[in-house]
């Protein structure tokens, strides 16, 4: 059986004729439901208190689990965000890789084509060369010809002079 401060204060003893004095009983008891009383309210009081701090635990525990599975999971997408960097970034480096070969390709298709053209004008050049030597020795020739010719026209045209007096 629970014993409370009231019962303690409302309890009543047998009198007998070689007892105790009751009022040094009556105060006593008094005094130990009062502190009885006053521990009961403290013990509530500190079960209250004691419920507050395991909620708060339990909140507390809640959050520090929440966040353990946030960190984990922000760990997971970091590693994640990481590979797919890594792997665009290779994928970049690949195509880069790609587009100056194929840029260093086209460039030495070009050097060729230019070669060529060079090489074709070259070509041409000589041509131009051996065909204006040709043309600028005909031009002599024809100089030549025409130096010579005023000579060959006197005796041309002495000739049938000579014929026409002895007409």
């Amino acid at each position: 059986m629970k014993v409370t401060a009231l019962d303690i204060q409302q309890k009543e003893f047998a009198r007998s004729f070689r007892g105790l004095a009751a009022e040094e009983v009556r105060t006593f008891l008094d005094q130990v439901g009062a502190q009885l009383e006053e521990l009961a309210r403290e013990n509530i009081e500190l079960r209250e208190e004691l419920k507050r701090r395991e909620e708060r635990i339990d909140a507390l525990t809640s959050r520090e689990k929440l966040l353990q599975e946030t960190l984990v999971t922000a760990q997971r997408l970091s590693d994640e965000v990481k590979a797919q960097a890594r792997k665009e970034a290779e994928n970049i480096v690949a195509e880069a890789e790609l587009r100056g070969e194929i840029l260093l390709q086209q460039a030495n298709e070009r050097l060729a084509e230019v070669l060529g053209d060079i090489t074709e004008m070259k070509r041409q050049r000589a041509l131009f060369a051996t065909q204006l030597r040709q043309a600028a020795d005909a031009q002599l020739q024809l100089l030549e010809a025409i130096d010579a010719e005023p000579a060959s026209l006197d005796k041309v045209t002495r000739l049938p002079r000579a014929a026409g007096a002895a007409d």
